[in-house]
């Protein structure tokens, strides 16, 4: 591993955000419901100025992905266009603020017809649920 050597004067000055953590906004509702364009950049503009305000700013990843279900025995892959939100974070920050973002996911998984929001920690998947 690869650690970034600063000297006295550089750790003075910088500004280190070690959490980084993502919020996906699903195209959807209601499972299958295909969003428009307008609604999708509705969501998105809304996490991100809820990420700003908890933790300064966010960056905005427009993707594919895929995920299997079950149907009467076979595997059908079910292809989908989401937006992932990161942001990055002081472990303060982190701390103070992440009940409020835990439960703003959960209502956004409501009000978006979800039964969860796909939300990533260092790496590491979770679905927080409506």
């Amino acid at each position: 591993m690869v650690v970034l050597n600063l000297t006295k004067e550089q750790e003075s000055k910088f500004i280190h955000l070690p959490i980084q953590q993502a919020v996906y906004v699903p195209s959807t509702s209601n499972i299958s419901e295909q969003l428009s364009r307008e609604k999708l950049i509705q969501r998105v503009d809304e996490v991100c100025s809820f990420l700003a305000s908890l933790f300064g700013g966010y960056n905005v990843y427009d993707l594919t992905g895929g995920y299997v279900i079950r149907k009467k025995g076979e595997d059908k892959i079910i292809k989908e266009h989401f937006v992932r939100v990161v942001s990055f974070a002081t472990d303060e920050a982190f701390k103070k603020n992440q009940n409020k973002l835990f439960e703003r996911i959960a209502v956004w998984a409501k009000e978006w017809g979800q039964e969860s929001i796909g939300y990533e920690f260092e790496e590491d998947l979770y679905y927080i649920p409506k």
